[in-house]
């Protein structure tokens, strides 16, 4: 698990973890922080099953997540994602397609109507008062892309994990046990790093991009 928010050819490992030996690589290097930041995100959020969870950007690497780890806890996601990427969503259980592009109110009204519980922002797209308005209360809104968040009165959540070790337990009892993983779309060797974050940035990706250290 990287705590540095860095990419490098070599790092300083504290925390250490046997993972199943099914998981493919690529997997392995992306679906710890990813992992981790959902479930701090939805502690924060105190979901009971039953309830209703819209996620912005149900489509990327912490959306895809989102949307396997709430469907274990037995709660109903929303998920939204830019255009081309809708047909992506209904193959995430659970998931259904709308748009934080525009009429998002109208849009989250008609797939929920008796509204959502709490929304999770993984998007960062300026969306924090619509979605204080539609649960109705700051204190159900949690970010983790947005950083005023907080000048809204809604959470920003960030790490680093305060239990990596129980982190790393609770994603390969998840990989073993209910087949959860995160979708990688696309690799980048560390010397094409600035692309990887161009594509990030410029991009709708699917899933989570991963950046190798080694050649090839």
């Amino acid at each position: 698990m990287s705590l540095g928010g860095a990419a490098a050819s070599y790092l300083f490992m504290t925390v250490a973890a046997t993972l199943p030996l099914l998981i493919a690589g690529r997997v392995i290097a992306g679906i710890s922080v990813v992992t981790e930041t959902v479930l701090r995100s939805l502690d924060a959020l105190a979901l009971k099953p039953g309830e209703t969870l819209f996620v912005s950007g149900a489509a990327g690497g912490i959306g895809t997540a989102v949307v396997q780890l709430v469907v274990l806890r037995g709660i109903t996601i929303i998920g939204s994602a830019s255009e081309k990427n809708h047909d992506y969503l209904p193959s995430r259980a659970g998931c259904c397609p709308g748009s934080i592009w525009s009429g998002l109110k109208e849009r989250i009204s008609h797939l929920a109507p008796e509204g959502i519980n709490a929304a999770l922002d993984v998007a960062g797209s300026g969306i924090i008062p619509n979605l204080i308005e539609m649960t109705g209360s700051a204190s159900r809104v949690v970010s983790v892309a947005d950083f005023s968040a907080e000048e809204y009165g809604a959470r920003f959540s960030k790490g680093p994990p305060e239990n990596p070790d129980a982190v790393l337990q609770e994603i390969i009892r998840l990989f073993s046990r209910v087949h959860y993983s995160v979708s990688v779309e696309k690799t980048f060797r560390l010397e094409d790093a600035a692309k990887a974050h161009e594509v990030s940035e410029n991009s709708h990706v699917k899933g989570k991009l991963v950046i190798v250290p080694l050649p090839g």
